[in-house]
């Protein structure tokens, strides 16, 4: 997988080149798509280089992707609820309008959850987040959410009926979360099958890498 990683960056720079050349006749979008193109798959190049989990967020295909070393350990089609500010929006604000594509996560706070339920995946990873699967495996989430620099929010809602850990904690959290906000950033909220979340809830810790592909 890192090699196809490799040669796919290979191919888009070799594109990227024959444009500045003038030899590429496409028009002024399809060479701005293709350095767009060149730029996520070299990020993502730099990423697959290390041992760790790094989450992809997919904007327009609608899917999150945890990967390790390029290849896929879980991926999960997602659907954007009306509370959400817009996932284009956010592609746009996460990644600079274009000019970075990876930020790591700063804060995952959970607001509802009901008890545990097993999930293999987790043995996968258990090691890169430095906790055992038994310890991983104790909560399924009602609802949680993933805040990364620049009051970027991703907001995953299930479907189950949990019990809050803290209401106090969980009235706190909002509060500085909008606070903080103030008309910046961007708040994308999903929805997610509730047994599927633990794996995506338990491997969200801070500092897990993030790409976004804006679309």
């Amino acid at each position: 997988m890192f090699t196809l990683l490799a040669a796919s960056l290979f191919g888009c720079g070799r594109k990227n080149d024959e444009s500045a050349n003038g030899t590429d006749s496409g028009t002024k979008d399809e060479l701005a798509g293709l350095q767009t193109e060149y730029s996520i798959l070299k990020a993502e190049l730099e990423l697959a280089k290390t041992d760790s989990v790094y989450l992809v967020i997919d904007i327009p295909g609608k899917r999150f992707v945890l990967k390790q070393r390029g290849t896929v350990l879980w991926d999960q089609p997602v659907e954007e609820l009306q509370s959400s500010d817009g996932r284009w929006l956010f592609g746009n604000e996460f990644t600079g309008g274009g000019s970075h594509f990876v930020r790591r996560v700063e804060d995952v706070h959970l607001y509802a959850f009901t008890e545990q339920s097993p999930d293999s995946v987790l043995k996968i990873v258990s090691e890169t987040v430095r906790t055992t699967v038994d310890r991983m495996q104790r909560v399924v989430p009602e609802r949680f959410d993933i805040t990364w620099q620049d009051d970027l929010i991703l907001e995953i809602v299930t479907e189950i009926k949990g019990r809050p850990e803290s209401k106090f904690s969980n009235l706190m959290t909002s509060i500085r979360r909008n606070f903080q906000r103030q008309g910046r950033g961007a708040r994308l909220v999903v929805g997610m099958d509730a047994k599927r979340s633990v794996t995506f809830y338990r491997v969200a810790v801070k500092g897990l890498p993030t790409l976004v592909i804006p679309g």
